[in-house]
């Protein structure tokens, strides 16, 4: 299964919306690497308008896609 996020948002960091992207990914990431009820077909695919800070270390699972700047 294939999970596309929109984490755009994770760019302005110091909005709401910005830390709700951010912590929902850092939840996600824990939650993924506990391995609990992620079946290990799931693949992530994180959408950003740049690239996340460099505390996110991604495992295997998850790809990320930048599309700006172009």
């Amino acid at each position: 299964m294939k999970i596309g996020i929109n984490a755009s948002f994770s760019r302005k960091q110091n909005t709401g919306i910005g830390q709700v992207t951010l912590n929902f990914l850092k939840e996600l990431l824990e939650f993924s690497r506990q391995g609990e009820k992620i079946k290990s077909d799931t693949r992530f695919i994180l959408y950003l308008e740049e690239d996340l800070p460099e505390e996110f270390v991604l495992p295997e699972n998850f790809e990320k896609r930048t599309f700006l700047p172009y």
